[in-house]
């Protein structure tokens, strides 16, 4: 560690300025990624804690009844 204070000291003052606050920066940003995953975490947690409340059963089950109708026998329209 000692040879990378040494390089920073031997920079300028602009460029060391530069050099410091983009690290901050770096730092900075990492910590608010790791407390927004911490905090959505918690919040997922809470909803998978939750009872899920009942829902009321549909009197149309529109996704179980077939595609194309069913030919009836007794239809005979078409002749």
């Amino acid at each position: 560690m000692p040879f990378a204070m040494q390089l920073i000291e031997r920079l300028p003052p602009v460029t060391k300025a530069r050099i410091l606050m983009a690290l901050l920066g770096i730092i900075l940003l990492g910590l608010a990624l790791i407390l927004m995953i911490v905090l959505g975490g918690r919040y997922v947690r809470r909803l998978s804690r939750s009872k899920v409340a009942a829902r009321p059963q549909r009197e149309d089950d529109w996704y179980r009844k077939p595609l194309t109708p069913t030919s009836d026998p007794s239809d005979e329209d078409f002749e």
